[in-house]
């Protein structure tokens, strides 16, 4: 508080004789002074004056009297006195610039108006005409420094103030927009003679002490729901964020200092992979040891001493905290999964959707919309880009390494292109043609975030409330309440009426949206599903006409697919009506080689009602919707046929024509014009890979998607390549065995101990720390300073890390075009002998306890210079 007030405000009151110790009563010892005047010397030191006696009084010895404060609570009080001792300070302060206010304001009877009336509020200070402030006033205040310089009208920092100051700021942050964890440091708001709170944050070393990293959410925008088939719900946090915060602001690069938790994704991935040949093997464990239920810390501590040896516990709890997301103290199978794909390279547009989902990203749309940075009302960007803007767009949704930029560049760029450069228009269509029907994904979602769950969003849709949803009735809902386009609406109508009745029932509409749910697990079955498609179509058919005779299933299997008449579904469906069970499913489709775990979990997707058996009509649509790229096959196929490159197929049609937008019947009279329009649906293709709200399809997206949507082949391999593979199999299997075998085998080989070698191999890791300093200084015994400080034996063989390293090195420095090869080779040999004996024999080494995860964290140095190509 000032020392002194204006003629509006309350004078200064001194304590009077009379007090008691429950409160003290002040009475007025002077005056008032004049409005505008500066007060005397005298005032302000009786003003400062405060006895100690006072204080003291508070806890008088007398029983008589009733004590309101008890020691402690009067130090606090003898610890900030009042008035506080920087009074003088603060009244030069207040003369400089509030005080010159109030006396140029107070001539007019301006401070006679009621807070916050008037010009004294309304006028700025700098454009007022104050009258300055002799020498001889500033020389009679206790401040040092030169006046009006920056330090005077600085107040000095409570202790502690800055880091308080600073938690605060973040908690209760001064703009509400603000970003979560920035503090605010706007010098303009905030008034003269005070520190903004970074400077106090750099003043008391706040840089070291932890913040919250996001603000406090209400619950009703953190509810998180499960994926499960009973709800078909998703995991949502808020529409513009995706799922976990810890992924999408840590791993995307929002918060994380120097990629700490992309690093450790990338090692965990590498730790998997030298344990497991491949991830779906490192699953397939991981699923076996856990079912479907969490892992707790101990349970997933005895999976990694299971399957992955030599980790200390310390190091299991890390791995643990890392990948409990969501820090329920349980670790899912969708955890250690996402855990994984989030670090998992991009190649592919297969490995970009993976990794999007990984990353927590709603959709795949909602994903693309953040790259073109517009937020999620922005539309798909038709601009040209370059590879370093392709790059930056692609960085916004989490996918920041620069080879990864260039890959998928590469896989969408048009071969014969004049500008070498791309669109998120085509990124959109290019990954559109390895998933789901983006649009409903992206209406999924919308509706999962808004409702909570499907079955509650197709009771609000149903406005009739007569269990089926019309054409007018979501169309309604899809532009009202989801912000969709007219076009987008009707699209997403007839996607979801696979019947193709023009009413939508229940248990078509959850079968449709949860056949699209963005999930890992899914996507390996997707790709499986697409690699298959032919097949798993052809084998439906066979179910369907099981009954009849030959020349029937002839002709259903030539009705297949959207291209059928209404009289030939219906043929369809009749054969179809016979329902099987997940079991009779994957033992019908052996054939195709789809296991019993996939076609389980798709016909679970389309079992809508919990029977426990699904139709081949049924189950053949919900196949065309969860991987509908196969109609981009047939096209692909007929470009290939008579070009090497699907882009060579389109090679003649003008450069500035491939970026106009067309419809069906455009781009049906181009395909005719390039003889690629035999049995091909363009209307199907277009509802696939359009990315434009308003619909349509150019020819530079069409080129991106059908160079991205090959699936790939399953063929049969020799009977050379499948036993290749079938040793490998074993070995991998056998691979812990066989180490624990080799270890043993080299351990009995060793030669007896001697009295100076019992350090090592009889004593305890206790022992050793206690006789370390009478060890360094026994006699010790060098072998070229390849051995520790307690000379100990080498072993015969080295271990089993150190020679594979050797090996890799070695053929790494075979290939290279060195001048001379033989004496690095020497030289490295040399390392790797004195680095073998050294951590198999120093005691020092071995009597400290040592954890991998802080070792690569020491050693990331080193894996950068390795990393780096040696031409």
């Amino acid at each position: 508080a000032s020392p002194s007030r204006s003629s509006s405000s309350s004078p200064l009151k001194r304590p009077s004789s009379k007090h008691s110790a429950c409160g003290m009563s002040w009475s007025t010892t002077s005056p008032r002074s004049p409005a505008g005047h500066r007060p005397s010397a005298l005032d302000q030191q009786d003003s400062s004056a405060l006895d100690d006696s006072l204080l003291s009084g508070c806890s008088a010895s007398s029983p008589s009297r009733k004590r309101r404060f008890n020691p402690e609570e009067l130090t606090c009080l003898k610890r900030l006195p009042y008035p506080s001792a920087l009074c003088d300070w603060k009244a030069e302060v207040y003369w400089q610039c509030t005080g010159q206010v109030r006396r140029a304001t107070s001539n007019n009877g301006l401070n006679t108006l009621p807070t916050g009336k008037g010009r004294f509020y309304t006028t700025a200070r700098n454009g007022l005409s104050l009258p300055d402030l002799g020498q001889t006033d500033s020389k009679t205040l206790a401040s040092p420094g030169k006046k009006g310089s920056k330090d005077d009208m600085e107040v000095q920092p409570l202790p502690e103030e800055g880091p308080t100051a600073a938690v605060l700021d973040v908690i209760f942050p001064r703009s509400p927009h603000g970003l979560p964890g920035q503090l605010v440091d706007d010098e303009t708001s905030v008034r003269r003679g005070t520190r903004s709170v970074r400077s106090l944050a750099r003043q008391t070393h706040f840089k070291n002490i932890p913040v919250p990293s996001m603000f406090p959410v209400r619950k009703d925008k953190e509810q998180s729901h499960a994926s499960t088939p009973e709800t078909g719900s998703a995991r949502t946090t808020s529409p513009n964020r995706p799922v976990s915060t810890r992924i999408a602001e840590k791993r995307v690069g929002g918060n994380s200092s120097d990629g700490t938790e992309t690093e450790r994704s990338v090692f965990f991935r590498k730790m998997i992979l030298d344990k497991f040949p491949t991830m779906t093997r490192a699953f397939s464990s991981f699923m076996a040891d856990t079912g479907n239920k969490e892992l707790t810390r101990w349970e997933f501590s005895r999976f990694l001493s299971r399957h992955i040896g030599g980790l200390s516990r310390e190091d299991h709890i890390k791995i643990f905290e890392f990948l409990d997301i969501d820090k329920n103290g349980f670790i899912s199978t969708s955890e250690f999964h996402t855990a994984v794909e989030a670090a998992a390279p991009v190649r592919s547009m297969e490995d970009l959707r993976k990794k999007l989902v990984a990353l927590g990203w709603r959709s795949i749309r909602q994903a693309l919309q953040h790259m073109e940075g517009g937020g999620p009302s922005g539309k798909f960007s038709v601009r040209r880009l370059s590879l370093a803007e392709f790059g930056a767009a692609l960085s916004r949704a989490g996918v920041q390494d620069e080879d990864e930029h260039k890959t998928l560049f590469n896989a969408i760029i048009d071969p014969n292109s004049e500008t070498g450069t791309v669109s998120l228009n085509e990124l959109a269509s290019a990954v559109a043609a390895v998933s789901p029907p983006l649009l409903l994904e992206d209406v999924r979602g919308r509706l999962l975030l808004m409702f909570g769950t499907l079955a509650q969003a197709y009771h609000s849709i149903d406005i009739n409330l007569n269990d089926l949803i019309e054409q007018g009735e979501f169309v309604r809902a899809a532009l009202t309440q989801m912000k969709m386009s007219y076009h987008e609406a009707v699209k997403a109508f007839v996607l979801i009426d696979s019947n193709k009745n023009h009413v939508i029932g229940r248990a078509e509409f959850e079968s449709a949206l949860r056949l699209c749910e963005p999930s890992l697990i899914f996507e390996e079955i997707r790709y499986k599903v697409r690699q298959r498609f032919r097949s798993i179509i052809a084998q439906c058919h066979r179910e369907t006409t099981s009954g009849t005779d030959q020349k029937e299933s002839s002709d259903v299997a030539g009705v297949q697919g959207e291209g059928a008449s209404s009289e030939d579904r219906g043929g369809i469906e009749e054969l179809g009506a016979r329902t099987r069970t997940p079991a009779q499913w994957a033992k019908h489709l052996e054939p195709v080689q789809l296991s019993e775990a996939n076609t389980k979990a798709l016909c679970d997707l389309m079992d809508i009602k919990k029977t426990g058996s699904v139709s081949a009509a049924d189950f053949e649509r919900g196949i065309r919707l969860f991987a509908p790229s196969a109609e981009l096959e047939d096209l692909r196929c007929s470009c290939l046929r008579n070009h090497p490159r699907v882009a060579d197929a389109f090679k003649t049609v003008p450069q500035a024509k491939k970026y106009v937008i067309m419809d069906a019947d455009q781009l049906g009279k181009v395909l005719k014009s390039l003889d690629l329009h035999h049995g091909i649906r363009v209307q199907s293709i277009i509802d696939l890979i359009e990315p434009n709200r308003e619909g349509g399809l150019t020819i530079s997206e069409l080129i991106s998607a059908l160079q991205c949507s090959s699936p790939g082949a399953q063929v049969r391999l020799p009977t050379a390549q499948r036993n290749a593979q079938a040793r490998e199999v074993v070995h991998s299997t056998m691979a812990p065995f066989q180490k624990s075998a080799s270890e043993l085998r080299a351990h009995v080989r060793q030669k007896p101990p001697s009295e100076e070698d019992e350090i090592i191999v009889m004593g305890t890791i206790d022992e050793l720390r206690a006789q370390e300093e009478a060890a360094a200084s026994s006699t010790r015994r060098s072998i070229g300073g390849a051995h520790g400080a307690t000379g100990a034996r080498p072993v015969a063989t080295p271990p089993q890390n150190v020679k594979h390293s050797y090996s890799k090195v070695r053929q790494c420095l075979e290939q290279a075009d060195c001048p001379d090869p033989t004496s690095i080779l020497e030289r490295v040999r040399g390392y790797y002998s004195v680095a073998g004996n050294t951590t198999t024999n120093d005691a020092k080494l071995l009597s400290r306890q040592h954890s991998r995860f802080n070792h690569f964290l020491s050693s990331m140095g080193h894996y950068e210079v390795l990393s780096k190509s040696l031409m």
